[in-house]
């Protein structure tokens, strides 16, 4: 009946493009998905610099005074919202300890003391405490 006639049949069937659309969906879906996940992990890095360059801070500053006049103590800041209001999540602990010069704990000044700094701070993400311990020594010599 159609003998020497040729169908064009070129374009796309719709189930051809309902296919290519859910594929499309699909694609489009999963990559909106990963933005929620990035923006976790960047608030997590950034609290963890704020921790970081809060227990830097104190370091420098116990480092910057004189050997004698670095008490060997254990002092505790319950909320450092004093220093700025982003930081009202955040406590920091630091101890000055003698230690010897394989760095164990030593009752003696044999003229090296050990600074640890811990910060700690509630986790926006996961609702946990999460802490961070820097340490330095001074000597003085």
């Amino acid at each position: 009946m159609f003998r020497g006639k040729t169908i064009n049949q070129s374009g796309l069937t719709l189930v051809e493009t309902i296919l290519a659309l859910a594929i499309l969906t699909l694609a489009v879906t999963f990559l909106a998905s990963l933005f929620p996940h990035g923006l976790k992990i960047s608030t997590l890095s950034q609290e963890e610099t704020i921790a970081a360059f809060l227990a830097q801070a104190k370091i420098e500053e116990l480092i910057s005074a004189n050997y004698a006049e670095t008490p060997t103590a254990t002092t505790v800041e319950s909320n450092l919202s004093g220093l700025d209001a982003d930081f009202s999540g955040f406590s920091r602990t630091t101890v000055v300890s003698y230690v010897d010069g394989n760095l164990d704990p030593s009752a003696a000044d044999l003229g090296l003391k050990k600074i640890s700094v811990t910060v700690s701070w509630l986790n926006n993400l996961s609702q946990a405490t999460s802490s961070l311990n820097l340490f330095s020594l001074i000597n003085d010599y």
